[in-house]
C-alpha cells in the first residue's frame, strides 16, 4: 500500500519532458497578475522577440555563493524590440531561473514557466544584470512562444507580439496591490 501511495504521489508531482527529464514545478506567488501583459510591461525592462540560438549551461549558485538557486543560460538573438532598446541581431546571454538539478534527476522550474527550445521564437521579458550584457528572467510569461508559422519575416502577424505591443503602449501599474499590516 505504501509503495502504491508513493508511486501515485510521484506520478502527480512529476511530468515527463519527452525523452528528457522529469519536471518538478515549484509554486510561485507574485505581487502582480502574471497573466496581465500590461503588468508585465511594468515589471520588465526589456521585452523583445528573440530567437533561442543555443543552450549554454546550467548554473547552481547565486551571486552570494548559495547552491539553492538553479538557472539555465541561453544565447538569444533579439529580432524585434517591443520595450527597451536591445541591439537587433546581436547575440546576448539570457539567464533564466530553473534548470536541471545538480543530481541530474529532474528539471526544477517555477509553475507556469516553460523550457525554451533552440531555434524557436519567443516574446522574452527580462531585466538586465551586470552591465546589461546579461539578461535575466524567471517565472510564468517570461518567455512566451510565438504561434506556429510565425518567423522573423512576419512577426507583425503574431497575435502574441501584437498583444504585447499593445500592453507596452498602455502599461498597468497595478495600483490595486496593497500591503496591509497583520493583526
Amino acid at each position: 500500500m505504501t509503495v502504491i501511495a508513493c508511486v501515485l504521489i510521484c506520478y502527480c508531482i512529476f511530468t515527463l519532458i519527452p525523452n528528457k527529464y522529469k519536471i518538478v514545478y515549484n509554486h510561485a506567488s507574485y505581487a502582480f497578475d502574471i497573466s496581465d501583459y500590461r503588468q508585465l510591461a511594468v515589471r520588465y525592462r526589456y521585452i523583445f522577440v528573440g530567437r533561442v540560438d543555443s543552450f549554454e549551461k546550467y548554473e547552481y549558485e547565486d551571486e552570494h555563493g548559495n547552491y539553492d538557486f538553479i538557472s539555465s543560460k541561453y544565447y538569444v538573438t533579439p529580432l524585434m524590440n517591443i520595450q527597451g532598446n536591445l541591439e537587433i541581431g546581436q547575440k546576448l546571454l539570457w539567464e533564466k531561473e530553473g534548470g536541471l538539478t545538480k543530481s541530474g534527476l529532474y528539471y526544477s522550474m517555477l509553475s507556469g514557466d516553460i523550457i525554451p527550445e533552440e531555434g524557436k521564437l519567443y516574446v522574452i521579458c527580462t531585466r538586465a544584470i551586470d552591465d546589461g550584457s546579461v539578461l535575466f528572467s524567471s517565472g510564468a510569461n517570461s518567455a512566451i512562444e510565438l504561434e506556429k508559422g510565425i518567423n522573423k519575416d512576419n512577426l507583425s502577424d503574431s497575435e502574441v507580439v501584437n498583444r504585447m505591443i499593445s500592453a507596452c503602449e498602455s502599461p498597468n501599474y497595478y495600483t490595486d496591490f496593497y500591503i496591509t499590516p497583520s493583526t
